[in-house]
């Protein structure tokens, strides 16, 4: 399978739960990435090890599917597991949150050591700001189609939104402190 774009070596990747591809994870991780993606309801690995928040191995989850372990297999809020889609290993993070009585589950290849859970759900967390950040620039700054085939004047016309977006926030903290939106 031909890849169009890959991440370079050291790279990270963080993208939402609809841009799930294995084969294209496994290129990335061959290419010296790394990736952090949000994972999907469907997704039910097998369970190779796993890992309570507190470092301690749960080994009755290993050979278990991700759903047959469920919440009644293991009480954890975060599991660090290994597991195996088809010929894809990976690492996933499942937290549960009691007051939603949800799952959140994230993919990665981030080193378990250097990126205990905590960090890796933090660092996800870093992703959201960058979706605010997007959606201000293109609904308050009127960051759309460009009226060009030139790609040095779109390029252009990118980062004088960005150096506007810049301006609006630096100028509006200048005068009102933190309070005032940058959006008015």
């Amino acid at each position: 399978m031909e890849f169009s774009y890959l991440i370079d070596a050291g790279s990270l990747l963080l993208a939402d739960a609809g841009y799930i591809s294995h084969a294209y994870f496994a290129e990335v991780n061959k290419a010296g990435g790394f990736y952090l993606v949000r994972g999907s309801k469907n997704l039910n690995p097998e369970i190779l090890n796993a890992w309570r928040d507190d470092g301690r191995t749960v080994p009755k989850l290993t050979g278990m599917s991700l759903k047959e372990a469920g919440r009644r297999h293991c009480r954890a809020e975060v599991l660090d597991m290994n597991v195996r889609a088809g010929q894809y290993e990976y690492r996933l993070l499942r937290r549960w949150f009691a007051e939603e009585k949800r799952f959140c589950i994230w993919m990665t290849n981030l080193p378990r050591e250097a990126w205990p859970a905590q960090r890796v759900m933090s660092l996800y967390r870093c992703r959201w700001q960058v979706e605010l950040l997007f959606k201000e620039w293109k609904s308050h700054n009127r960051l759309r189609g460009f009226v060009t085939g030139q790609q040095a004047i779109a390029e252009g016309l990118v980062w004088a939104s960005l150096l506007s977006l810049m301006m609006k926030r630096r100028v509006a903290q200048s005068l009102m402190g933190s309070d005032l939106s940058t959006l008015k």
